[in-house]
């Protein structure tokens, strides 16, 4: 006796990762036996990974409940007829990461002046975008400023900037909290670099033993014009250089 199958054909579709977490879907739309469409209610379906493994998920593969929260990955779905045992062919999808990480450009506002001790001036400042909805709000993200060096937190100003940096790297880290792209982030490096300030000296000199000579003179002919007195004393001026 020759043994026939039914001609199990499948249909499935998946839709793609929006966020950074993992919420991609896949479901099987239509299930034909001999050409015929079949009740879902008549099937075991199954999800399995990229390795035709099954995996376990909370969806039941249909429309209005199709597996859910998964990652970018190439996926396959299958059905088992209930009655007769039989499986369809798997049918492959493939869910993408569509979403998009927070774009951030950094301006260098001051240079780290200080030559030494610990008043560093280094100033480092964020402009932060969303990816795919263009939010500029800096509220809607949470935002880390480290050293490279140390891997501590800098300190911050009430616009994000991070301040009283001592030249060299450092790290941001942008994460969007809320729209489509909830839960991306980027990480970013930038270097403070190190300036001086342009400080110069005016000084001046008397030459001393000129002083010296003006001071002989002055205190003879003081003497000459007071005959009692032992000592006389006067102030000197400082003579300019000549």
């Amino acid at each position: 006796m020759a043994q026939a199958r039914h001609d199990i054909v499948i249909a499935a579709s998946a839709t793609n990762q929006i966020t950074c977490n993992p919420d991609g879907t896949a479901q099987i739309d239509i299930i034909s036996q001999d050409a015929i469409a079949s009740p879902f209610a008549d099937w075991n379906l199954f999800l399995l990974d990229n390795g035709q493994n099954i995996i376990a998920n909370p969806g039941a593969g249909i429309a209005g409940n199709p597996y859910n929260g998964l990652a970018p990955n190439t996926y396959f779905l299958r059905a088992q007829n209930i009655a007769t045992q039989c499986f369809s062919d798997p049918f492959q999808v493939a869910i993408n990461d569509v979403s998009q990480s927070p774009l951030i450009a950094v301006v260098m506002d001051n240079p780290d002046y200080a030559c030494s001790g610990v008043n560093f001036t280094g100033i480092l400042n964020p402009t932060i975008s969303g990816g795919s909805d263009n939010d500029v709000n800096q509220a809607n993200y949470s935002i880390v400023w480290t050293s490279i060096a140390s891997g501590l937190p800098t300190a911050v100003d009430a616009t994000n900037r991070a301040i009283d940096l001592q030249a060299g790297d450092y790290r941001i880290t942008v994460m969007d909290n809320i729209g489509f792209d909830a839960g991306c982030q980027t990480v970013q490096d930038f270097i403070v670099a190190s300036a001086r300030h342009a400080i110069i000296v005016a000084a001046s000199a008397t030459n001393h033993d000129h002083l010296l000579a003006r001071w002989h003179r002055t205190d003879r002919r003081h003497l000459r014009r007071r005959r009692t007195s032992c000592f006389a004393f006067r102030r000197l001026e400082p003579l300019a250089p000549g």
